[in-house]
């Protein structure tokens, strides 16, 4: 899980860099997130909804909507017989190759290390504010309980004075 979570920052740090305009790797993988959202939203079926006004849908629907499973290219009908499946645009087989990686400087693997380094530093970081926090609340709850007791305490030694 940890490789995972290693290789998904340095992707959204890789896309950052990519774009340039100063953004982090954080942000991009905010941008990414709320763009999955939207869409998700968007393109969810309602009855009499009409078509999205969004303008990123078209370029979100041609990534997400566009599988086999959803739009198979060819199809069998009930007595066997295949056919293409006209509502399934020509796929671009130029498309599918590989596109060869290009080889990043060692400036931009230099940043791409530190910026990788920062990200994991601030989620150290967090987790350590989380802890600090986490024990202070177990002081506040346990200074809570040592007064109620001294009440009782106190309480009870009033109860017992009054008996007298």
């Amino acid at each position: 899980m940890k490789d995972y979570l290693f290789r998904k920052n340095q992707f959204y740090v890789k896309a950052a860099l990519y774009l340039g305009k100063g953004k982090t790797g954080s942000q991009v993988a905010s941008k990414i997130r709320w763009l999955i959202n939207k869409y998700m939203k968007e393109s969810a079926n309602k009855t009499g909804k009409g078509a999205s006004k969004w303008e990123f849908f078209m370029e979100m629907n041609e990534i997400f909507s566009n599988r086999e499973n959803v739009h198979p290219d060819y199809l069998i009908d009930s007595t066997g017989k295949v056919s293409k499946n006209i509502d399934q645009p020509e796929k671009d087989r130029s498309l599918l190759k590989r596109k060869k990686r290009s080889k990043l400087s060692e400036d931009d693997e230099i940043y791409i290390q530190s910026m990788t380094t920062i990200s994991e530093s601030e989620i150290l970081s967090a987790k350590t504010k989380q802890q600090q926090y986490d024990l202070e609340k177990e002081k506040l709850q346990f200074e809570r309980e040592k007064f109620e007791h001294q009440k009782c305490i106190e309480l009870e030694n009033k109860s017992l004075e009054l008996e007298k």
